[in-house]
């Protein structure tokens, strides 16, 4: 008698298990086991937004890159020869280098290849102390406009007096993107400026004069 009460109560703690079981566990584990596919899917989206934004920081970081070399491009070779801006710039060079002498004589840009910038030539002339007319050259090259040398002369003067000086004689080359003034070898407008060192024991500073031949560069005239 005992045992069959034993079995009654096992048997209906078991039905009470599977009622539980059908009616209240399974439809719960059923909602859990969404929300775990649920939280697995957004956990894998986050991570897939993430590859997305660092994708997008990098192409942002890479526009502002490639703007920023554009400009810098856009100044290389300019749209127009800017012949008055080069010179200021090269004089700058000079003063700042301490050279007693320049002149720099611009042509109108020459027409190349089809699709290729217009050539500018350029002839300099400076004279000064040797490490002063070194340090010019490596201003040259350091400017924001390209400037291309073709060649360098360099003449030492003064060796009679002990003194270091020299010459040098640049012939190169800078580049604009404008329409070509003729075809290739026609004369151009020159430009040439010119800096001298004041007198010893005269006011300080450089006086700068320059001289522009014809019209026709960028806007320059007689």
């Amino acid at each position: 008698m005992r045992n069959r009460v034993v079995l009654i109560a096992v048997g209906a703690g078991v039905a009470v298990l599977v009622v539980w079981f059908l009616f209240f566990w399974g439809p719960q584990g059923g909602r859990l086991s969404d929300a775990r596919d649920r939280r697995d899917a957004a956990e894998e989206r986050a991570d897939q937004l993430e590859v997305q934004i660092a994708r997008l920081r990098a192409s942002q970081d890479r526009a502002l890159q490639l703007t920023a070399q554009l400009e810098q491009l856009r100044v290389a070779v300019p749209e127009q020869p800017n012949l008055a801006q080069f010179l200021l710039d090269a004089n700058d060079a000079a003063e700042r280098s301490g050279i007693d002498f320049i002149s720099v004589s611009p042509s109108q840009p020459s027409a190349g290849e089809a699709g290729e910038p217009a050539a500018v030539n350029l002839s300099i002339n400076i004279s000064g102390g040797y490490f002063q007319v070194l340090d010019f050259i490596n201003r040259l090259e350091a400017l924001p406009r390209l400037v291309v040398v073709d060649t360098l002369t360099l003449t030492p003067e003064g060796a009679d007096t002990g003194t270091v000086r020299l010459s040098a004689s640049i012939s190169g080359r800078m580049f604009t993107t404008a329409a070509a003034a003729g075809p290739p070898g026609t004369p151009g407008a020159t430009t040439t400026t010119t800096t001298i060192a004041p007198p010893a024991g005269g006011d300080t500073g450089v006086e700068t004069t320059t001289t522009t031949a014809a019209a026709g560069a960028e806007g320059e005239g007689p």
